[in-house]
């Protein structure tokens, strides 16, 4: 833009000049840098640190940081939800940490599990379900934090929730009930609907969650569109998404497609990474990048970035890094390979998230940002530390567990003692 302007009467080009442009020239650098790194993030503070390099010696030991995670999940447990004051898309994000001991206060100021509450036809704000073409339909309501937000959210949560990783069986089978006012359904009828509704260009993370939990691999499909599905054919369609321009930096994406992909190679195990084909091939390379971009980007004091995969990132507000921190170590807790899950920089990011969930224990947290947390702690623990007890026992669930009315929909502060 500045070769078009041209001015008739330049001055001497003198040394003094010249060093006022050089010095022009390099705040005008820094200022678009400054820009570039402050863009679509208000919150963000722009880092240009190397990634930091961790050692052993700078976390804790190993019976340390899991008796530490194990605190802290025990704790998150203890903020129970109220069916009358929270929301269907609070209750399904507790589901997703902690499944089946994931506990709310039903309208009779009973202490219950979330999932027997929902789907043994409990009313909640946001839980809405009707009969659709080809099974159970959940209604979307996009962006919603009270509805379902997202497309197949409700079932992509309740088939990885809890500690469910490749190989093993989802909390819930696909001949659970779900009482849906006076008629009994099936999980597998929010299923067949969920293979009917798929359609280019969608949202496919959370559906690629459910799909590959309860499909073959190799299964296909007809959708309402007339042409032919399969998981694959989702997986590849999904690892096009960029993920800088979806929901919570594309973590919710990214764990969809290593779900699949970490399926598909436990079932072959004959194929290597570098045999892959197809979907499968786009997916564990998507995987492989974002595995990358999420250490370059991670923090000094191994929180990762605020701008998840896009920039590094950090931030005044703790509830905005509890809520990247713990999405982009969630991703990583299901991505990462065996050995790569025991690297010290991961044991520091376990650590500095559980230090963000104690040092917020006493407040109400923004439910997506504390129980992706959570549920990245569980998938961290379990393969972490696989072999290993739990060292404090599941909360007791007691009456004075119940929240007070909370507009915002937040999770309560931590309820009955430490």
């Amino acid at each position: 833009m500045f070769a078009e302007r041209t001015f008739d009467h330049t001055p001497p080009d003198s040394l003094a000049m010249r060093t006022i442009r050089f010095v022009v020239s390099c705040n005008l650098l820094l200022a678009c840098g400054l820009s570039l790194s402050f863009s679509g993030c208000t919150e963000s503070v722009a880092t240009l640190e190397k990634a930091p390099e961790f050692t052993a010696a700078d976390v804790s030991a190993d019976d340390q940081l899991k008796a530490k995670i194990d605190r802290v999940l025990a704790q998150a447990q203890r903020r129970h939800l109220s069916a009358t004051e929270n929301a269907a898309w609070q209750a399904l994000h507790e589901a997703l940490a902690f499944g089946p001991d994931a506990m709310l206060v039903d309208p009779d100021g009973k202490v219950v599990p979330v999932i027997d509450y929902l789907l043994g036809g409990g009313a909640m704000r946001g839980w809405n379900l009707r009969p659709g073409d080809h099974g159970l339909h959940a209604v979307l309501e996009q962006g919603s934090k009270t509805g379902m937000g997202h497309k197949d959210q409700w079932i992509g949560y309740l088939a990885m929730g809890g500690e469910y990783y490749p190989g093993r069986k989802p909390i819930l089978g696909s001949e659970s009930p779900i009482q849906v006012g006076s008629k009994t359904y099936k999980l597998g009828d929010l299923l067949t609907q969920a293979q009917w509704e798929c359609r280019e260009g969608m949202e496919a993370g959370w559906t690629l969650m459910a799909l590959h939990a309860y499909l073959p691999l190799d299964a296909q499909w007809q959708a309402e569109d007339g042409t032919t599905w399969s998981i694959e054919r989702l997986l590849a369609m999904e690892s096009k998404a960029d993920v800088n321009a979806i929901a919570c930096g594309g973590t919710h994406s990214l764990s969809g497609v290593t779900l699949a992909v970490k399926e598909y190679m436990l079932q072959h195990p004959e194929i290597k990474p570098d045999q892959l084909t197809g979907g499968w091939k786009a997916g564990y390379e998507k995987i492989r990048w974002a595995i990358q971009r999420a250490r370059e980007h991670q923090q000094q004091d191994g929180t990762f970035s605020t701008n998840y995969f896009q920039r590094p990132g950090t931030s005044a507000d703790i509830i905005l890094r509890l809520g990247t921190t713990g999405h982009t170590l969630e991703f990583l807790a299901l991505a990462l390979n065996d050995d790569e899950i025991k690297a010290p920089w991961m044991a520091k990011a376990a650590e500095q998230l559980c230090d963000l969930l104690e040092n917020t224990q006493d407040a109400r947290v923004e439910c997506g940002a504390l129980y992706h947390a959570t549920h990245g702690l569980v998938a961290y623990r379990m393969r972490r530390f696989p072999e290993k007890e739990k060292t404090l026992p599941a909360p007791v669930p007691s009456r004075s567990a119940e929240p007070k009315a909370d507009p915002n929909g937040d999770a309560p502060p931590v309820s009955g003692g430490q």
